[in-house]
């Protein structure tokens, strides 16, 4: 038996109330869907609510086709409620898991993978440049690809390589592109648009990424303590105004008192670069 019964046991997803139209994929049927190359239905999936400890990223696998050696798989990521996947379409956006419900039995696996201090729409954002529309690619630049870089933004790991084999095997030999044609019935060709692609530049390009993203966090946090002396940039005052640390929460928002105390604000922690500073006596 190969690989894939060694994973987690399957969770049934309820039943979904409703369901719209499929688009018809360029691919035919099976073909359409091999690799991650799916359209979604417009269904409702499982409601999973953030947690306080951040936010929950799952992972579901489908696999597709009859065992040639190795398996194809379908992958997409989940991040609470929202489903991220690739298509001929771009990064696609759902309900969870409607990439996979057109496939027979998917989602055949769905594995919780930790919580993410980053979410979806961080993600999404980040990401999405590097796999636009119409730069699908069936074997060179597919649903995996994408699932590999958005791991790795969201929790620094990549996906394994068990998922990917058939990608790896054909891309070493011309000779295995065969199996390639039989997944996709002989439909396969070679997208001009994924040329460029390499998975490995897009990770190191998301790396640098994170760690700017990380390093403004910790500017933006630096520092701020219950009682201390701060500076805050008040619009009614138009310009910067002494003022005093009231709380800091553990998602780093800061409250300040200024103005004797007489006015409160409330800073998100994504903002504190911009309107706070640490007190400086030559600017008084």
């Amino acid at each position: 038996m190969h690989g894939s019964r060694c994973w987690l046991k399957p969770r049934r997803l309820p039943a979904s109330p409703t369901r719209g139209p499929v688009e018809s994929s360029p691919l035919a049927q099976f073909g359409a869907q091999a690799m991650g190359n799916t359209d979604c239905h417009a269904v409702t999936g499982p409601n999973v609510a953030p947690t306080r400890k951040g936010h929950k990223v799952q992972l579901a696998v489908t696999a597709l086709g009859p065992y040639v050696g190795t398996q194809a798989y379908h992958t997409s990521l989940s991040v609470d409620t929202v489903e991220f996947s690739f298509s001929q379409r771009g990064v696609v956006t759902t309900r969870n898991f409607q990439s996979h419900t057109h496939l027979r039995g998917g989602p055949h696996h769905i594995i919780d993978l930790g919580n993410s201090s980053l979410s979806g729409a961080q993600m999404a954002k980040a990401v999405r440049p590097f796999f636009k529309e119409q730069s699908y690619d069936l074997l060179r630049k597919n649903c995996n690809s994408f699932t590999d870089c958005a791991l790795f933004f969201l929790l620094g790991r990549r996906l394994e390589a068990k998922y990917c084999e058939l990608e790896q095997i054909a891309t070493s030999a011309d000779k295995l592109m065969g199996i390639v044609r039989v997944l996709s019935l002989g439909d396969y060709a070679p997208n001009p648009r994924a040329n460029s692609f390499s998975i490995e530049d897009v990770i190191e390009k998301l790396g640098k990424l994170k760690m700017v993203g990380e390093d403004k966090e910790n500017i933006g946090n630096r520092g701020y303590k219950p009682g201390q002396h701060v500076e805050v940039l008040s619009k009614m005052n138009k310009g910067w105004v002494s003022a005093t640390v009231l709380t800091v929460t553990q998602a780093g928002a800061v409250t300040v008192l200024y103005e004797g105390g007489q006015h409160r604000k409330e800073i998100p922690s994504k903002e504190l670069a911009n309107v706070l500073r640490l007190y400086t006596a030559q600017d008084n």
